[in-house]
């Protein structure tokens, strides 16, 4: 998290927090999740797999993360 600087907060979950940053590097403004471990370290981890597996289908426009409707399988 050295790159970034943490501007305030986005949004709160059960498994984390996503906050507004600022890359010192590019001065650009983004958004960086943040998971918070937990005393079930497993369920955290499958979440954010799944989280990563979702942000692979979406098309990244820019720096635009688009969402595109897909089908899951379990």
């Amino acid at each position: 998290m050295d790159r970034y600087e943490i501007v305030g907060v986005l949004g709160k979950g059960s498994y984390g927090i996503v906050h507004k940053c600022k890359d010192r590097n590019t001065g650009e403004i983004v958004a960086v999740k943040k998971f918070i471990a937990g005393n079930d370290g497993k369920q955290v981890k499958k979440t954010f797999q799944r989280e990563v597996t979702l942000l692979q289908v979406c098309e990244v426009v820019g720096r635009t993360v688009v969402l595109k409707p897909t089908r899951m399988t379990s």
